[in-house]
């Protein structure tokens, strides 16, 4: 039961600490990166709905109104909703950015040419 309620040594706190900053640097990056080049409206949704679904439809529909409005797109990189919206951005002439999540799985790409 000790072995529950031990504390971390002082090197882990330390780590701890760094580790803030290195996620604090992250979002700065991304904010600087995405402020030079938006305005962007951000996608994401289920990677499981394919092609001739209507929320994959839906999601095509809405995204390429919004690209033919001067937004480009941000999604997840994923299959399904985000591949729709990553489509109707290229199809729109808009540039689209993707954002790869880290998952501790395989991570299935779409083969849509994204444009930067």
């Amino acid at each position: 039961m000790e072995e529950l309620f031990s504390h971390q040594e002082p090197a882990a706190h330390q780590s701890d600490s760094w580790k803030l900053f290195r996620i604090m640097s992250e979002f700065v990056q991304g904010f600087e990166t995405f402020t030079a080049k938006g305005p962007f409206v951000s996608i994401f949704g289920g990677t499981r709905y394919k092609h001739h679904n209507p929320q994959y439809d839906i999601a095509y529909e809405v995204s390429l109104k919004i690209a033919k409005n001067g937004f480009s797109i941000i999604t997840g990189a994923g299959p399904g909703l985000m591949e729709a919206a990553n489509k109707a951005a290229r199809d729109a002439g808009q540039p689209s950015q993707v954002l790869f999540p880290i998952f501790p799985m395989n991570w299935l790409l779409t083969n849509i040419s994204i444009q930067t």
